[in-house]
C-alpha cells in the first residue's frame, strides 16, 4: 500500500481544488470521483479496532483504487464531538455513561441528568455485527414530560483548541476537501425520540417540538460560528432533513421545521465564505427550487426512482448550474449489479444533460463484507467515473484497477 508520503492525485488538480472549483462552476479537468466509503488514504488499515471486513483482500483492492483516483472529501475528526446529536441538547457535564457486556453485545446506558429528574437512553452494539452501528432499545424522551426535563438545561458549550484542526489541515493539503459534519435542527430533535413519536408530535406537539427544534437551532449556529470563525473549514455539510420531505410531511410542515431554521445557518455558513451541502435521501424532485432558493449550494445523493423520484438528468436541468448535485449511484447496484450495469449508470449520470456542477458519488457508504461481485462493481465504478467524468469530450486518460493485486 501506498504510505501517506507517496500519495499523490491526478496531476492537473488535487482533490481539494477540482471539488472547490466544481461548486464554484469553473472550469476542471474532470468531475470529482468520490469513493463509497468514509475511509481515506489517511486511515490506517492496521488499527486493531476496526472491524474484520475492513482488513480483507477485497477491502484493500478497492483502497488501493481509491487511493490513487479518487476524491476526498474528509470529516474532520477533532471536531466531531461538536455536533453529536445528544450533546447539542444534553451538554456532556450533564451526562453519565455506562457500558456493560451482555449476551448480544455491549450495552450502553447514557443518563442525563436535569434540575426536573434523570432521563435514560440504551443502545446496543452487537458482536459480530459488521455494521459498526448501534442499536436503541430505549429513547431518551418518550412523552412530553421528557422532553420538558430536556429543554431545562442550559448550554455549556465552549470554544475549542484548534490546533488539532490546523494539523488535520495540514496533513489533508490539497488531497481532500475537509468539512465539518452538522445536524440539521429537525433531526437532533428527532434523534433523541423514536420517530413515530416525531411524527406523530408535528401534528400533536408542534409548539413543544418547535421549542426543541428552535434550542437545538441555537446552539448548533453558536457551534458553526466559532468553527467558521477559523477560516479553515470550506464546506460544511448538513444532514436530516429527508426526514420531513414527502411522504413524512407536507410542504407546510418542511417550511415550518426545516426551511426556517436551516435557512439561518446557511447564511452564517455563506457569510463566513464557505459552501453548504446537504445529504438528503428519497423524493427531492419537489424541493430543490426551494433548496437553491435557501443557500444550498450542493446536494446529495440525488437517488434515481424507486428510491428517489427523480432522474439526474432532469434534476440537472431543473437546478441549471444554480446547485451542485452529487451523487446518484444506487448502493444497492454495487451490491447486486455487473460491471456492465455500473458501466451503462455511471455513463448515463455523467453525460446526462451536463457535466458542470456535478460529483460522482453512491447513495451510501460501504459497511459490511464485501463480495468479489461487490469489488468488481466498485472498481469499475472509479473507472468509469474517470473515463466518462473527463472535460475533453470525453477522451479521458485510460485508467485500469486490477482486481486481483493486493
Amino acid at each position: 500500500m501506498k504510505t501517506e508520503q507517496h500519495l499523490t492525485a491526478e496531476e492537473e488538480f488535487g482533490s481539494k481544488e477540482r471539488m472547490l472549483r466544481t461548486l464554484e462552476g469553473e472550469p476542471v479537468d474532470r468531475i470529482p470521483v468520490l469513493p463509497p466509503f468514509r475511509w481515506t488514504p489517511w486511515d490506517s488499515v492496521e488499527d486493531p479496532n476496526l472491524p474484520n471486513w475492513r482488513k480483507t483482500k477485497n477491502y484493500r483492492i478497492i483502497l488501493k483504487a481509491v487511493e490513487q483516483h479518487c476524491d476526498f472529501r474528509v470529516r474532520t475528526k477533532c471536531l466531531a464531538y461538536l455536533s453529536q446529536y445528544i450533546s447539542i441538547l444534553a451538554p456532556p457535564s450533564c451526562v453519565r455513561i455506562e457500558d456493560r457486556k451482555t449476551e448480544r453485545g455491549t450495552c450502553t446506558t447514557t443518563l442525563v441528568h436535569t434540575p426536573k429528574g434523570v432521563l435514560r437512553r440504551e443502545e446496543i452494539e452487537e458482536e459480530g455485527f459488521s455494521l459498526d452501528h448501534k442499536w436503541q432499545k430505549e429513547v431518551l424522551v418518550k412523552d412530553t414530560t421528557d422532553a420538558e426535563k430536556l429543554l431545562t438545561l442550559k448550554d455549556d458549550f465552549e470554544s475549542p483548541d484548534f490546533s488539532a484542526l490546523e494539523k488535520e489541515v495540514e496533513r489533508i493539503g490539497s488531497r481532500g476537501l475537509l468539512t465539518f459534519q452538522v445536524p440539521s435542527p429537525i433531526l437532533v430533535a428527532s434523534e433523541v425520540m423514536n420517530f413515530g413519536t416525531f411524527l406523530e408530535w408535528t401534528l400533536t406537539e408542534k409548539v413543544l417540538l418547535e421549542r426543541m427544534i428552535d434550542t437545538a437551532c441555537q446552539r448548533i449556529y453558536n457551534r458553526l460560528e466559532t468553527v467558521l470563525r477559523s477560516g479553515l473549514i470550506p464546506l460544511v455539510r448538513f444532514g436530516g432533513m429527508e426526514q420531513a420531505t414527502p411522504p413524512m410531511m407536507s410542504s407546510k410542515l418542511f417550511d415550518d421545521l426545516v426551511v426556517k431554521y436551516d435557512r439561518i445557518l446557511y447564511d452564517l455558513v455563506h457569510r463566513r465564505g464557505a459552501f453548504v451541502q446537504v445529504h438528503c435521501h428519497g423524493r427531492v424532485k419537489n424541493i430543490l427550487e426551494k433548496l437553491i432558493e435557501i443557500g444550498v449550494d450542493a446536494l446529495d445523493p440525488v437517488e434515481p426512482p424507486p428510491h428517489g423520484d427523480v432522474e439526474i438528468g432532469e434534476a440537472k436541468s431543473i437546478v441549471d448550474g444554480k446547485m451542485t448535485l452529487v451523487g446518484n449511484i444506487e448502493y444497492q447496484d454495487l451490491e447486486l449489479g455487473t460491471p456492465e450495469e455500473i458501466d451503462r449508470k455511471v455513463r448515463e449520470a455523467i453525460t446526462s444533460e451536463r457535466k458542470d456542477h456535478f460529483m460522482l458519488h453512491p447513495s451510501a457508504m460501504i459497511f459490511a463484507h464485501i463480495s468479489d461481485r461487490h469489488r468488481d462493481n466498485i472498481l469499475q465504478y472509479i473507472e468509469s467515473g474517470i473515463r466518462y467524468g473527463a472535460m475533453d469530450n470525453g477522451s479521458a486518460k485510460g485508467v485500469n484497477t486490477t482486481r486481483t493485486n493486493t
